[in-house]
């Protein structure tokens, strides 16, 4: 959930004990040799760790 952070720290309320899927895609494109790069290996990695995080 991209605002649990926020819900934490309590900067934000939940109003309600209810939950509703997204509907939404993301694509992640990127150049066949970035794959080589350190950084994005982690950022790639860690997107997929937030991702089944999320899934559950």
């Amino acid at each position: 959930m991209l605002v649990e952070y926020d819900i934490a720290a309590g900067r934000l309320l939940r109003l309600f004990d209810i939950e509703t899927p997204l509907r939404l895609h993301y694509h992640l494109v990127y150049a066949p040799h970035a794959k080589d790069n350190p950084a994005f290996k982690t950022f790639y990695e860690w997107l997929l760790k937030e991702r089944n995080n999320r899934d559950g």
